[in-house]
């Protein structure tokens, strides 16, 4: 049985729960395809034998539930959403570049995608792949201009 001297403390506990729940609880928009690298570069020119160990890991871009919420619904038609792949691709590369020094940087892929796939009301954003110096970029553009990188997930050997 609860006292009266306990209330305030359950009901910050109550709301730490449901803030928690509420507020800040992020779900997976989009995953890339696993990716591999090797586990270590060679010191020397001589190889070793056998192949060099391999990591596994895999992109994933993550959304706040209240970010998540508050973008526009998805368009009927492809054709009408609120920023045309160039724009995305701007953004994009703004982003990857904010100042100019990468010597290269090349788009290689636009997708206009659709998702997270497991909630109610899905959205729409661009997947941006690039070449930054030669190594892979990916960036997300949602359709208020927001750009989102992806955190590098481990895949672990079975």
């Amino acid at each position: 049985m609860t006292t009266p001297s306990s209330w305030p403390l359950i009901a910050i506990c109550g709301l730490v729960s449901v803030t928690s729940l509420l507020h800040g609880e992020e779900v997976i928009l989009h995953t890339g395809p696993p990716v591999s690298t090797p586990a270590a570069t060679p010191v020397t020119p001589v190889q070793e034998q056998g192949s060099p160990k391999l990591i596994n890991f895999q992109r994933e871009f993550f959304i706040d539930r209240d970010r998540l919420a508050s973008l526009p619904q998805p368009s009927s038609e492809f054709g009408t959403v609120p920023i045309s792949a160039v724009e995305a691709i701007k953004l994009a590369t703004k982003h990857t570049d904010p100042q100019g020094y990468l010597r290269t940087l090349i788009v290689t892929e636009v997708r206009l995608l659709r998702g997270p796939v497991n909630v109610v009301r899905p959205i729409e954003y661009y997947l941006v792949s690039m070449l930054a110096n030669g190594s892979e970029e990916h960036r997300i553009v949602l359709m208020n201009g927001e750009v989102i990188s992806s955190k590098l997930r481990k895949i672990e050997d079975k």
